[in-house]
């Protein structure tokens, strides 16, 4: 395949696709959080970030998700009994929001 059939095939698949629903876990000042804000707010990505998660409650990432009207919640490992039990109630959580992604 070459280089044009790709691109052809990637702008079809583009066209067709819905906007995702995403779901971002952050730990720390969420730039990666702010650039997916960024590309959907401008159309660039068809996606809505539905939720951002994190594992510190003073991670600045929480902050970018408020100022986008996006739930920003907290997940402290130290509210579980275990890591087993940790990730379980963060997948459980994440799943609330029904994200067709979940971002790291």
């Amino acid at each position: 395949m070459n280089t044009n059939q790709k691109s052809e095939i990637e702008n079809f698949v583009l066209s067709k696709a819905k906007d995702r629903k995403l779901a971002v876990l952050i730990s720390g000042s969420g730039s990666n959080l702010q650039a997916i804000l960024d590309a959907s707010a401008s159309g660039e990505l068809r996606a809505q970030v539905v939720a951002v998660v994190s594992n510190k409650a003073d991670a600045f990432g929480l902050e970018r998700a408020r100022r986008a009207n996006v739930p920003a919640i907290v997940k402290l490992k130290a509210q579980a009994q275990d890591r087993r039990a940790y990730d379980a109630e963060l997948a459980d959580l994440v799943l609330l929001y029904q994200p067709d992604w979940i971002v790291l």
